[in-house]
Parts: C-alpha cells; structure tokens; sequence
C-alpha cells in the first residue's frame, strides 16, 4: 500500500523558530508525542524555506 500524505518538516513553537521536528507518522508514537508536547504548536518554518503557516498533526 502506497501512503500519498505530504511529510512537511516542521518547526516548535511559531514560523520563524529555528527548531525543527519531524512529527511521528505512526499513530502510537504520534499520540505518544502528543502527551509528552500537550502545548506545542507546529509551524511550515520560514528559515527552512516554507510558507510560515500553521500545521496540524493528523491521526
């Protein structure tokens, strides 16, 4: 099975942060992230060259 999502790196905590991550593609892991970073927000980083828009992390 082909998985077509887009992976995007993301920055932590807004669009100019300069501290990327990788969110969990599993969904065991991804929940396990979700708990140990309740408040993080996730951003398409402007200083990796994206767009500066909010991302969201789907299950």
């Amino acid at each position: 099975m082909l998985d077509h999502r887009l992976v995007q790196t993301a920055v932590i905590g807004h669009q100019n942060s300069d501290h990327p991550v990788i969110l969990p593609m599993d969904a065991w892991e991804l929940d396990r992230w979700r708990k140990a970073h309740p408040n993080c927000s996730y951003w398409c980083g402007l200083q990796l060259g994206g767009c500066g828009g909010e991302l969201s992390d789907r299950r």
